[in-house]
């Protein structure tokens, strides 16, 4: 079976895709990205749709490796004898963000979330202590 990389591409084709994979490639592009969104030119709108829909499939890509990951990190770390520590340092780090998050948001956001959790809460759709 031939894998993707013996597929006979015409010669235009393969000096794209090999310059395309160059580091100094995918940094220049970053830096022009970058360069562009901070001029906030008004024909960059019309990108929007484009880099939502790479935003979406990006988070359809993620998602499904990360929910693969998260458990066997924690399978390794306990057999390897290191999730106590492990634990320790994400109950911190949970701790920390939540506190942090807690301090920078404004008053009225925390209001508002505040009463989103209550509205959610009278209508049944979460209960407390229910797992």
């Amino acid at each position: 079976m031939a894998s993707p990389t013996d597929v006979d591409l015409p010669p235009r084709l393969k000096t794209l895709s090999q310059s395309i994979n160059r580091p100094a490639v995918t940094l220049a592009a970053i830096v022009i990205a970058l360069v562009l969104g901070a001029m906030r030119l008004p024909i960059l709108e019309y990108l929007r749709p484009l880099g939502d829909f790479y935003i979406a499939l990006l988070k359809i890509c993620v998602l499904p490796f990360l929910l693969s990951t998260i458990p066997s990190a924690v399978r390794s770390a306990m057999v390897g004898g290191t999730a106590g520590r492990t634990i320790r340092s994400l109950i911190v780090w949970l701790v920390e963000l939540r506190d942090n998050r807690a301090r920078t948001l404004p008053s009225s956001t925390a209001a508002a979330s505040q009463q989103v959790g209550h509205t959610i809460s009278a209508t049944g759709f979460i209960r407390a202590g229910s797992g």
